[in-house]
């Protein structure tokens, strides 16, 4: 994963606008807690199993999410993420290993939210944070009914 240069990450500020539960001065207030990066087509930004604790917010590009299933080396795709969706959420708010690995499918740019960033977020901005917390958190619920709904087509 790339960093990027302080212009490209100026310009990338303004695709914070795509995350819809921030308003402008929501934006300005999160942006600093914010790491800018970039991803190239085929890049893992993690593995299934590794522990780092970030989110990534996706402002560009697309990512794969896919998990190991129990037949060696065959995987499912949990699903494929673009512009505007958190990716990395739970291990950022939960600390387990990643469940999935998370592939770059087309080059990407996107904002890495550490714990710890998100911990000092909370301290200084609690209002923010909880914003922030029901933000990464809504996406979580729609995916968890999703494949409940899945589960119960199948029966």
């Amino acid at each position: 994963m790339k960093k990027l240069s302080e212009e490209n990450a100026a310009a990338l500020e303004q695709g914070l606008g795509r995350f819809r539960f921030l308003n402008q001065d929501d934006t300005r207030q999160f942006a600093p807690y914010l790491e800018a990066a970039g991803a190239d087509r085929g890049e893992t930004l993690w593995m299934e199993g590794d522990t780092e604790d970030f989110a990534a917010f996706i402002v560009s590009g697309s990512f794969e999410k896919k998990q190991q299933t129990e037949f060696a080396e065959k995987q499912i795709v949990a699903g494929v993420y673009g512009a505007g969706a958190i990716i990395g959420q739970s291990s950022l708010l939960d600390a387990s290993p990643r469940p999935q690995s998370a592939v770059c499918l087309e080059e990407a740019r996107l904002f890495l939210l550490s714990r710890e960033n998100y911990q000092k977020l909370l301290q200084e901005n609690p209002r923010l944070g909880i914003i922030v917390l029901k933000g990464m958190c809504r996406p979580l619920a729609i995916r968890l009914r999703k494949s409940f709904d899945r589960l119960a087509a199948i029966f």
